[in-house]
This record gives structure tokens, C-alpha cells and sequence, in this order.
């Protein structure tokens, strides 16, 4: 069996050495100057792979090699799902979390472990990974409406709550917090602005913005299709950053809960409208056109999955950003 196996992977990886790389998207890379920071969460999400089920001795195993690679967080696993899993993940931060040999800047690889938006599971994470030299809580919650009204059984307005309030509670334990808004490709991208505006407010550091059953297209993170925005771009978002209302790229497999009643409003009213219209609406045959504003980020890209909410979170500027991709060509 393992030999089969084996024989398949060998042909498997000789068959990909004669194909062409894959593009993912139609858009090129664009250079930065920014820096980028590496997060592994093979001992975790990739754990979750048929047959790729891991003992501590391999977590551990791998985990100097990420850091010998120079990882920069290496999420390893999730604590409160097993007392395995959590002593896996006590053990990656008692051991490649302080590795410095070869690091750069002699900076050890920071351990992350994942918690649901839930006082316990948070706890248990900081157990875990409390025992690295750096560490980091990777709290998540589901955004997306189906998820909400389905799963979960509240409304926006308690999303909102209920992620700013873990996010603090984390944020008494550790300095490095990241949320990920669950579903956030079928998300409302007004919505999903606003929680990640909530949950900068309460501490988060970084936003991961995942694409959790692959509902969102490569060309709709990276999109050369414009979308309504501001028509004056800032560097940070703007105070008031929805002047008018705006397509959304996708308005979700079905209705969303509502308002909740007794919170009041719902968050995104429109209640300035133009406060002054064109009184003499010339019936010119051939009249200037006015096309939508669009924010260019690049001479080929416009709004994105990313740029879209990054420019309508407050305070956006005081995270980092990011999402998972997989290393398979």
C-alpha cells in the first residue's frame, strides 16, 4: 500500500515537471517594497489533508525546518480540538519557537495557534503557544451571511460583538492577535469592512481575509473589472467612507438575517443624498459622459477582493493583511 503510494507521488510530481506552471491569475505581479511576511500553517490547515495526519515528534520535526526555511509564524495547530493537538502545539512553541540560529536578525519564528471567537478556546490557545518567545492568538468567526443566519444563528450586529469582544479578550493574554472573518469571499464587502474596522478597533494586528469554500475566483482578488469607490483615493480610508451606494461583487446565495431588532439602525444607511442635484437637466443629445470613479491601485489593477476592503476598514493601516494560497504548481 505505501509502496503504491509512493509510486503514484513519484508520478504524480514527474508528470507536473512536464507541464507548464499554472497561472492563478490573469494579473501580473506587481513589484512592493512592503515586507512580506511568510505564514505556514501546514501543521494545521495543511493537517488536514487525507492521510496527513501528524504525530508531535513530526509537528516538532517540521516546525525546525520551517524555521531553518525562515517562516516567519508557523500556525501549529489547533488546541482545543484534542489534548494531542494541544500538546503538539506546546511543543512547537517549546522548541522551534526558540530557535534563533539562522534566523534573521536572530528573530525567533513566532508560533500562532488557531481559537474560535470564544473565551475557552482562546484560553487554550494561549496555553499553547504562550511558551514561545513570540506568539500570536489566530481568532476567526464566519462573516458571510449563509454562515450567520445557518450555522451560527445571529445577526450581523452580533458578529460585530461578539469578534470585537474575543479580539479584546485575546488581546489581554498576547500582543499579536489575528482575526479571519470565516466565508469572507461570499461576504457582504460593507459588511466585512465594518467588522474588520471592529476588530482593528478592539486589537487586532493582523486580518486575514479567507476564501473558506473556495467561492471566490482568482481574477476577483486580483480583478481588472472597476467597481464603484471614492473618487479621491487616500492613502488611509476615507472618515466617511461610504458616500454612495455600491454594487457588490456578489450578493450572496441567499437573504442575510437583517437587522437585528433593538440595535438600532442598519449599520450602512445612506442619509446624505445629494445635496445639490442638478437643477437644469439639459436634454443634450450628446452629453459628456460621466463615468464611475474607480481607485487604480495599478496601471491594470482596480478593486479587489483586498483593496476593497483594505480602503473602507478605519485605521486598515494598523494591520497586516493577508490570505492563504497553496504552494501545489
Amino acid at each position: 500500500m505505501l509502496l503504491r503510494s509512493a509510486a503514484r507521488s513519484s508520478a504524480a510530481r514527474a508528470l507536473r515537471q512536464t507541464l507548464p506552471l499554472r497561472a492563478f491569475s490573469s494579473q501580473a505581479a506587481e513589484p512592493t517594497t512592503d515586507k512580506l511576511w511568510i505564514f505556514d500553517t501546514t501543521l494545521r490547515d495543511g493537517e488536514q489533508s487525507p492521510g496527513a495526519t501528524l504525530n508531535i515528534k513530526e509537528k516538532v520535526d517540521i516546525g525546525h525546518q520551517l524555521s531553518r526555511l525562515g517562516v516567519d509564524i508557523c500556525e501549529a495547530g489547533f488546541p482545543i480540538a484534542s489534548q494531542g493537538d494541544f500538546e503538539a502545539v506546546r511543543e512547537v512553541a517549546k522548541t522551534a519557537g526558540q530557535v534563533t540560529e539562522g534566523r534573521h536578525g536572530g528573530t525567533p519564528m513566532r508560533i500562532a495557534g488557531l481559537s474560535r471567537a470564544n473565551k475557552k478556546d482562546i484560553e487554550r490557545c494561549y496555553d499553547a503557544v504562550r511558551h514561545a518567545q513570540l506568539s500570536r492568538i489566530h481568532t476567526f468567526l464566519a462573516s458571510s451571511d449563509i454562515h450567520l443566519e445557518h450555522k451560527l444563528g445571529i445577526s450581523r450586529a452580533e458578529c460585530i460583538r461578539i469578534s470585537s469582544e474575543m479580539v479584546a479578550f485575546a488581546k489581554t493574554m498576547c500582543d499579536d492577535i489575528e482575526f479571519s472573518p470565516e466565508d469572507a469571499g461570499r461576504s457582504d464587502p460593507d459588511f466585512l469592512a465594518e467588522l474588520c474596522s471592529a476588530v482593528i478597533e478592539a486589537g487586532a494586528t493582523t486580518i486575514n481575509l479567507p476564501d473558506t469554500v473556495g467561492y471566490t475566483l482568482p481574477d476577483e482578488y486580483a480583478s481588472s473589472t472597476p467597481r464603484t469607490a471614492d473618487p479621491h483615493p487616500h492613502p488611509h480610508p476615507h472618515p466617511h467612507p461610504h458616500p454612495h451606494p455600491r454594487p457588490h461583487p456578489h450578493p450572496g446565495p441567499g437573504p442575510g438575517p437583517g437587522p437585528d431588532p433593538g440595535l438600532g439602525p442598519d449599520p450602512d444607511p445612506d442619509p446624505d443624498p445629494d445635496p445639490d442635484p442638478d437643477p437644469d437637466p439639459d436634454p443634450d443629445p450628446d452629453p459628456d459622459p460621466d463615468p464611475t470613479p474607480t481607485l487604480t491601485l495599478t496601471p491594470t489593477l482596480t478593486w479587489t477582493v483586498f483593496s476593497y476592503c483594505i480602503a473602507n476598514t478605519k485605521e486598515a493601516h494598523k494591520a497586516v493583511w493577508s490570505t492563504h494560497c497553496h504552494n501545489e504548481p
